[in-house]
C-alpha cells in the first residue's frame, strides 16, 4: 500500500510543479491569456517591447532579454518587420505553478505593493501587502509621506513631471491602481520625424525604409557601427554623434589588447604576448622586407574597395575619417586630413557653380551699368 502511494506522488509532483509555456507572436496592443494570466503587449519597437502581465508595471524587454512579472518568465525572442505599419514579436512565455518557488526572487508577482518570500518548507510563495512606512523597500503607501518613507520621493502622478528635456527618451509616469507612479524615460529607438531626435540606428532618407527619420542630418556619415568597421581587428569601430547638431560620424580607437600580426605592438605588450612586438616590427614602422603588399595599391573584393596600407589590406574610408592619402577615401580625396565625403564633394561643386553664376553676373550687371550709362551720354550730347 505504502509502495502504492509513493508512485502516486511521484506522478503527482511533477503536475504541481510543471511549467506552463508557449512560444506566441504579438502586434502591439495585442493581449493573450495563458493559464489564466494575462501578457499584453504595448508598443514593438526596432530591438524591444514594452510589456506587462495582468496589472503589472510595464518593463521594457530587448531582443534575447527574459524578465519575470506576475510569476510568468516573458523572453522576447525577436522581432519581425512585414512592412512599415506591421511588424510582430515572438515572445517565449512559461507561466510557474504558484507552489513552485525555491527562493524569494521566483515569487515576484510584479506588484510594487507587495513583500514577496518564498516558504522553502512548503515551496509556496507569499505576495503580503505593504502597509508600513518603510525606506528602501521600493513602496509608498497611501497614509506615508516623504517624511516617514524615502520611497515616496520618486512618486509621480503625471507624464509631465518626468519630463528629462531629453527629447531622446519617452517619459511616462507608470503606475496603476496597486502600484505608485514613478518616472520612465525609456530611449526612444523607431525612426520617425518631427521628434526631435535621431536614434541609434536611424538616418536622413528621401525614401521610405525602417531606418528613415527626416530629424537626422543629411550630412551624417553613418548609421549603425558596422558602417564604420575599418578592417582592423585592433580597433573598436562606432558610429558617434547625435545625427543632429553634431553629425554621426566614424570613431575607430585602438584597442590594448596583444593580437599577433595586426601590425600593432600596444603598451604592456611584448614578443612573448605579441609577435608584432619583435624588434624588426612595431606599429608605427614597417621595414620594407616585411610589407605583404605594396603600399597604396588598390583591389576590389566583394565590390567593396580595399587599399593596401604596406602591411594588409583595409576597406577605403568614408567621409570624415582621418587619412593621409587620397587612396584611402572610397570618394579618392583626402583632404585637410580627414576624406571627402558626397555631401562635401557636392557642397564644393555647389558653391563653384554659385560662385561662377555670381561672377556672370557681376559682368553682366557692370555691362548693363555700362550700357545705361553710355545711353545717357548720348541724350546729353543731343
Amino acid at each position: 500500500m505504502r509502495k502504492t502511494v509513493f508512485i502516486l506522488l511521484l506522478l503527482i509532483l511533477p503536475i504541481g510543479f510543471a511549467y506552463v509555456e508557449e512560444t506566441k507572436l504579438f502586434t502591439a496592443g495585442e493581449s493573450y491569456e495563458l493559464n489564466t494570466k494575462t501578457i499584453t503587449v504595448h508598443n514593438i519597437f526596432s530591438t524591444a517591447i514594452r510589456v506587462s502581465v495582468d496589472n503589472s508595471q510595464i518593463e521594457t524587454l530587448d531582443v534575447n532579454e527574459t524578465d519575470r512579472l506576475k510569476n510568468v518568465n516573458i523572453t522576447l525572442n525577436d522581432i519581425f518587420y512585414i512592412s512599415q505599419n506591421e511588424s510582430y514579436a515572438e515572445l517565449f512565455i512559461k507561466v510557474l505553478q504558484k507552489n513552485e518557488c525555491y527562493g524569494n526572487s521566483a515569487c515576484d508577482d510584479g506588484d510594487d505593493s507587495t513583500t514577496d518570500t518564498c516558504n522553502l518548507d512548503t515551496n509556496i510563495c507569499k505576495n503580503e501587502e505593504i502597509t508600513s512606512c518603510k525606506n528602501d523597500d521600493g513602496y509608498c503607501p497611501l497614509k506615508c509621506s516623504t517624511l516617514s518613507d524615502n520611497d515616496c520621493e520618486s512618486v509621480c502622478n503625471y507624464d509631465d513631471e518626468c519630463d528629462d528635456d531629453d527629447p531622446c527618451t519617452i517619459d511616462e509616469c507608470s503606475g496603476d491602481a496597486i502600484n505608485n507612479g514613478r518616472c520612465i524615460n525609456d530611449l526612444v529607438t523607431s525612426c520617425r520625424g518631427s521628434d526631435e531626435c535621431c536614434p541609434y540606428g536611424c538616418d536622413y532618407s528621401t525614401s521610405f525604409s525602417d531606418w528613415r527619420d527626416l530629424d537626422c542630418s543629411k550630412t551624417n556619415n553613418c548609421r549603425i557601427h558596422t558602417d564604420c568597421d575599418d578592417g582592423l581587428e585592433y580597433t573598436n569601430d562606432y558610429c558617434v554623434g547625435d545625427g543632429i547638431i553634431i553629425d554621426k560620424t566614424c570613431l575607430n580607437t585602438e584597442t590594448d589588447e596583444c593580437i599577433n600580426d595586426d601590425g600593432l605592438c600596444p603598451e604592456g605588450c611584448d614578443a612573448g604576448t605579441d609577435l608584432d612586438c619583435d624588434e624588426r616590427i612595431t606599429s608605427t614602422d614597417f621595414p620594407s622586407e616585411e610589407y605583404t603588399c605594396p603600399k597604396g595599391e588598390i583591389k576590389l573584393e566583394n565590390n567593396l574597395e580595399f587599399y593596401c596600407n604596406g602591411n594588409i589590406y583595409i576597406p577605403k574610408k568614408i567621409g570624415n575619417a582621418f587619412c593621409t592619402e587620397n587612396y584611402e577615401c572610397r570618394l579618392g580625396i583626402c583632404e585637410g586630413g580627414s576624406c571627402l565625403s558626397q555631401a562635401n564633394i557636392d557642397d564644393k561643386r555647389s558653391n563653384y557653380y554659385a560662385s561662377i553664376a555670381f561672377s556672370v553676373f557681376l559682368i553682366l550687371f557692370g555691362l548693363w551699368i555700362f550700357y545705361l550709362h553710355r545711353i545717357k551720354s548720348q541724350n546729353k550730347n543731343l
